[in-house]
């Protein structure tokens, strides 16, 4: 606020603007959804009717209406904004009051064209819907810290591949993910080290080592490729990082050298949604007649 002293002893207050002030409010054109732009136009007018008088008032909201034009509003927008502030809030209050309570809140990121039909289904059940903008420019463009390197990641879940079949192994731990790649690459290279006879191939089926890793190298005389180990997610929470490794292990399904399904574990009613629905129906391929097709009456045609 600008306070001015009269001459009277009174004073006078008006909206003050810093010398840099540029005026520059959410475009229009931003991928931000409506109510949030018309939020931007009530909250000027609003301040407007609680600090300025009704003779500064004027020459305040002709100052508002040009900065929001340069910011590309339509007149439609300006007008619906400065007349919902100009309604009396006993008004408002009566309406709110007969409206049916609302049973619950769903926030829904912003998809212009989707997230308006979602909020207009969502409104029929009286669940309120907030929105929030879907990507920001903060997380593009803005990176304060230095990059922390793979290696040096702690509470992460990590894949770590074979390099003689098509499988993987995927762990969790809560340390530094070069230190427990190391521990497994160790633990492979002591049990791998010796070579590999029939006896010994037979006796180590009977044995379970420490790591699924060094138990399917042992067994099948398989090497892990390390350089190509890395993070898949991180999550500080222990008993969170407990669940992403199992859906992470549920998803690959039979593509894991895992000997469980982690130390959560997850219900399979998750399956269709992590491993794709199975095709519930599939047509026969066709036949020419005389090759073992069936015939109408059920019998086969060419049969020995």
């Amino acid at each position: 606020m600008k306070i001015h002293h009269i001459e009277d002893g009174s004073i006078k207050i008006k909206i003050y603007r810093k010398p840099t002030h540029t005026d520059q409010y959410l475009l229009w054109a931003s991928e931000h959804p409506t109510a949030h732009k018309l939020s931007v136009v009530r909250t000027l007018y609003d301040r407007t009717k609680v600090i300025t008088d009704n003779h500064d008032r004027e020459e305040e909201e002709n100052h508002i209406k040009q900065a929001l034009k340069a910011c590309n509003y339509p007149n439609w927008a300006i007008n619906k904004g400065k007349r919902e502030v100009q309604r009396n809030n006993k008004e408002e209050k009566k309406k709110k009051g007969s409206r049916p309570e609302n049973l619950g809140m769903v926030t829904l990121p912003y998809v212009r064209g989707v997230t308006e039909r979602v909020q207009r289904a969502m409104r029929k059940h009286h669940i309120i819907t907030p929105v929030k903008p879907h990507i920001k420019l903060r997380q593009i463009l803005v990176h304060p810290k230095d990059q922390i390197p793979p290696e040096k990641k702690c509470d992460v879940i990590y894949e770590i591949p074979c390099l003689t079949c098509n499988k993987m192994y995927i762990g969790e731990t809560g340390r530094q993910f070069g230190t427990r790649k190391k521990e497994h690459q160790k633990e492979c290279e002591k049990e791998t080290s010796g070579t590999l006879t029939r006896a010994t191939r037979m006796k180590a089926t009977q044995e379970n080592l420490k790591s699924a890793i060094s138990d399917h190298c042992k067994r099948e005389n398989h090497l892990m490729n390390w350089d190509a180990a890395k993070v898949i997610r991180t999550e500080s929470n222990k008993f969170h990082r407990w669940i992403k490794e199992a859906v992470e292990i549920r998803k690959r399904a039979s593509k894991t050298v895992n000997r469980d399904e982690g130390a959560y574990q997850l219900s399979h009613t998750w399956d269709t949604v992590l491993q794709g629905r199975p095709r519930l129906y599939e047509k026969p391929p066709e036949h020419p007649r005389g090759h073992g097709h069936p015939t109408t009456s059920g019998g086969m045609e060419n049969s020995i």
